[in-house]
């Protein structure tokens, strides 16, 4: 069942709670997932602005327990999270999707994209988790103090804050070794929508994209009034009920499915990593990882991103997601 409110958010009603999602535009649908202790919806405007003006519809979902969805779950899994975004496409009557997910929301959409794969026609990751990554006794300290429900909140949304890079992008024109790389032997996947020039050759890209002037980002490459206005806007959602025990639900969750999964995708996909994805103890190499495990995916590492490359470079993933789209067109190339 679907309920709409004033403000354009709507609500599917699903086993065990309400799932609350946005949709926009018109054309073939791609669904976004975003990641644990995100904003939700509110992270992917900068990319769904881009899509929607590319002629894509975009439906955004809050996770279960995350910004408007219901904070009581019986289950926080991937797989759970993974029968919502295909519960959410089919109750919008697509026919095909293109699911974007990011962090746990792409472990998420490879499970998803491996159980129907009829109807996941596309997949691009963002930092997305494949696998278990090691523990350290700094992450095991900082799961302790989000028990604590006041200090919890401050600590993740201080975490939180740093996720998206400990610099701003890359001034537009520099060429990076860690730009784009295609792992099936340096062949760019230069398709509609691209905002790079490809050399094949060493396997990299010059990005063209506007950046605002760096005396107004933050160290984390996004405004300083943006950053500021999340963090608020986050401490706030954390505070309501529920919503910090969801939070802990998934964080503590492993992502054996989504390693049992992804060797199953068979749909076009593309994996996109910032470079100083903090993470990842090598972004680059659990690119390619996942990658490689996808039976040859290209993959995108984002010059100077963190950890949501698609709120600091949205032009960079828009590029990545279009990609993906056009590729989806085209008769399946993996049996």
């Amino acid at each position: 069942m679907d309920r709409s409110t004033s403000a354009g958010v709507r609500f599917l009603d699903r086993p065990g709670g309400r799932l609350a999602y946005s949709v926009r535009g018109e054309g073939p649908l791609v669904v976004c997932a975003p990641g644990v202790g995100d904003l939700g919806r509110r992270g992917f405007t900068a990319l769904a602005d881009r899509l929607v003006a590319a002629g894509h519809r975009v439906a955004v979902a809050d996770p279960r327990g995350h910004g408007r969805s219901s904070a009581d779950w019986p289950s926080h899994t991937e797989s759970d999270v993974a029968g919502d975004l295909l519960a959410l496409a089919r109750h919008l009557g697509a026919d095909r999707v293109t699911l974007v997910g990011s962090s746990f929301g792409g472990s998420a959409a490879v499970v998803a994209a491996a159980t129907d794969p009829g109807l996941v026609r596309g997949l691009v990751l963002l930092g997305a988790f494949v696998r278990d990554q090691p523990r350290t006794p700094l992450d095991r300290a900082g799961t302790l103090l989000l028990s604590a429900p006041w200090l919890g909140r401050r600590v993740w949304t201080a975490f939180w804050g740093s996720l998206f890079g400990p610099r701003p992008p890359l001034d537009p024109g520099r060429v990076s070794k860690a730009a784009v790389r295609d792992s099936r032997a340096g062949a760019a996947p230069d398709g509609t929508g691209w905002r790079h020039r490809y050399n094949t050759g060493t396997g990299t890209s010059t990005p063209h994209r506007q950046e605002p002037p760096r005396s107004r980002l933050s160290s984390n490459g996004l405004p300083k009034h943006d950053l500021a206005e999340r963090k608020r806007e986050l401490a706030a959602c954390l505070a309501e009920p529920g919503r910090m025990a969801a939070l802990r639900a998934m964080l503590g969750s492993d992502h054996t499915a989504a390693l049992a999964a992804v060797g199953q995708v068979r749909c076009p996909a593309v994996v996109v990593m910032g470079e100083l994805d903090r993470d990842f103890a090598d972004p680059a190499a659990e690119a390619r990882f996942t990658a490689d495990a996808l039976g040859g995916a290209p993959t995108v590492l984002a010059p100077g991103a963190g950890h949501y490359p698609h709120a600091t470079h949205p032009d960079l993933v828009a590029g990545a997601v279009l990609n993906v789209l056009d590729r989806a067109r085209r008769p399946a190339c993996r049996d």
